[in-house]
């Protein structure tokens, strides 16, 4: 077998296999990388943008890119833990206040992110839909991020009150406040 021989058929498979591509494994993937896009560029610090305009761009463009040929391995968190360090380093360095929605913004894109990549590792390229699944996935979402949306309203006033020590004090809540919902969720779980 020649090399043009092996070269032709490589090609033939790549375009048999583009061929067998569906919308909904497209558009799942496209979910990931529109989701992981915003979480980055919602979580970049503000003087980001002015120092590095074209690596931000880039940056929000090719890092979510990466995820979404590889929905089921480690740039996904890179890509959430990267989105989460420039959260904080945004408001650690800032003398604003932490704001209600660009919160829950950041909170809702992180977990869209999350949940359709890790969909998206689950099913193949070619994959048919039923509706109920899609409904599924829709009503779950939508639920966590309703949830999320109540916890913000009720986290974010309080850390205008709390002060100077809100640093410390209001992550410590949060992180508490995530172990006790993720008790209550398993707890749930292994009740069914």
């Amino acid at each position: 077998m020649t090399i043009v021989t092996q070269v032709r058929d490589s090609v033939a498979a790549g375009v048999g296999a583009t061929r067998r591509v569906t919308l909904g494994g497209l558009a799942l993937r496209l979910l990931g990388w529109v989701a992981g896009a915003g979480a980055l560029l919602l979580a970049m610090p503000g003087r980001a943008y002015s120092l590095a305009p074209a690596l931000v761009v880039v940056v929000a463009v090719v890092v979510p890119l990466v995820t979404v040929v590889l929905p089921g391995r480690w740039p996904v968190l890179a890509l959430e833990l990267l989105a989460v360090g420039g959260w904080v380093a945004g408001t650690a360095t800032s003398e604003a206040r932490v704001a209600f929605l660009p919160v829950l913004a950041l909170a809702a894109a992180l977990y869209v992110h999350h949940s359709a990549s890790g969909f998206a590792a689950a099913v193949p390229l070619n994959v048919r839909f039923l509706p109920g699944v899609v409904r599924r996935w829709l009503v779950r979402t939508g639920a966590v991020l309703g949830v999320t949306a109540l916890i913000a309203a009720v986290a974010v006033p309080l850390d205008a009150r709390v002060g100077d020590v809100s640093t410390v004090v209001v992550p410590a809540l949060g992180v508490l406040l995530a172990i006790l919902v993720a008790g209550l969720l398993a707890y749930a779980v292994r009740e069914r």
